[in-house]
Order: structure tokens, then sequence, then C-alpha cells
């Protein structure tokens, strides 16, 4: 078996196919352990957070959709949403889990298959600690979002919620230095940690306005 360190590794090097592959495959599911419906009857704290603070007029972009979870609390807003992943497996549980949005298969690290100012929000929770590519990926998903739209970002506080599959960790200053650096009118980094029916997780939250 092989170690933490040796994994981190691999995934590392995976290439945009690989990651789809490995996606199918179940390795970062999030139904193996909790269901579609035990995910909406817990209502994690980071999922009301953004519906709290989206104005859910016009269209969103639910950035790693996996099951459908927040692409379902977008629609349930008032938005139009896409869900994009990178795996046939996980697209198709979220097309059966939300039947009323549209649903896109595209590559880990590749340009975002949408014009310049698509989307009116995007959401993007607790992708970029998995991203390779964290660079483009920022990019590609500011470049899709209109100006003066919304953008909510979550990841795990420095290690707290630990898993192999994470290329990277947090703390407040390596976020404040990441948008800094992004073509951003303007960003807000809290914590989100108030969940007690779901398991709990330490998070940042970025709110950021294109």
């Amino acid at each position: 078996m092989r170690s933490k360190e040796e994994l981190n590794e691999l995934v590392k090097k995976w290439s945009a196919q690989e990651w789809a592959v490995e996606q199918d495959k179940g390795f970062m599911q999030v139904e193996r352990v909790y269901t579609f419906d035990d995910m909406l009857k817990a209502n994690p704290y980071r999922f009301s957070w953004v519906k709290k603070k989206a104005k859910g007029v016009g269209t969103a972009l639910d950035l790693g959709c996996s099951n459908g979870i927040m692409t379902h609390h977008l629609l349930d807003i008032g938005y139009e949403v896409v869900g994009l992943d990178v795996g046939e497996a996980i697209i198709a549980a979220a097309k059966e889990n939300v039947p009323a949005a549209k649903f896109v298969l595209a590559k880990a690290d590749e340009p975002l298959p949408f014009v310049d100012e698509t989307f009116d929000c995007v959401t993007c929770l607790e992708v970029i600690e998995h991203v390779r590519d964290l660079e483009q990926f920022m990019k590609e998903a500011i470049r899709v979002c209109k100006r003066g739209g919304q953008m909510f970002f979550t990841t795990p506080v420095d290690q707290h919620y630990d898993c192999d599959q994470h290329l990277r960790y947090f703390k407040f200053y390596d976020l404040e230095e990441l948008f800094d650096k992004l073509p951003v009118k303007e960003f807000k980094i809290c914590r989100i940690h108030k969940n007690v029916t779901y398991e709990g997780r330490n998070l940042f939250g970025i709110e950021v306005t294109r």
C-alpha cells in the first residue's frame, strides 16, 4: 500500500485524462460516504453561506459540481445553472440528481468551454486544493464570470480535513497573495466552520467580485 506522500506525488502527476478515470472509478466521489439525500438533509453551512450571499439572478456555473448538490442550491435561489466536472460517472449522477440543470464534462487544467463573461455567478467549493495548475484554473474561472459578477470559493483551513487528493494547503495570507495577483475588483476571506449536523470542516470562504 502506498504511503500518503507517495500517493500525493502520484496525484500531482495525473494528466487530465487520468483525473477523469480516477473520478469515474469513485476515487473522489462524495457518494461513497454521503448520498445526495443525506447532504440535502444535513445542509452543510458552506452551501447556506453561498445562498445567503448570492444574488440569485441570471446564470451560474458550479465548477467541480460533483454530485450536483451546490448546483441544486443555485437553482433553488433562482439561477439558470451549469455544473461542470471531469468524470463521466459523476456527471451522470449529477444529471440524475438535478435534472433541471445543464451539466458539462470537461478536462481538468484545460480552458473552460465557455466564452468570456458568460456567468453572473461562479461557485467553486473545495476544489482549488485539488487542482494541479491553480494559476490557469483561477484565470479561467475569472474569465468566464461577468464583470461585476460574484464568485464563491471554499477550501480547507491549512491541513484541516486532510485527504490524499489535496495537492496544497492554504493559510489566510496564502489566499490573500493568490487573489492579490488576479484580475478581480475585490475579495473577502472569512472562516466557515458553523457545522454540527454534518462532517465538521474548518474552511476558508472567499467571496469575490469580478
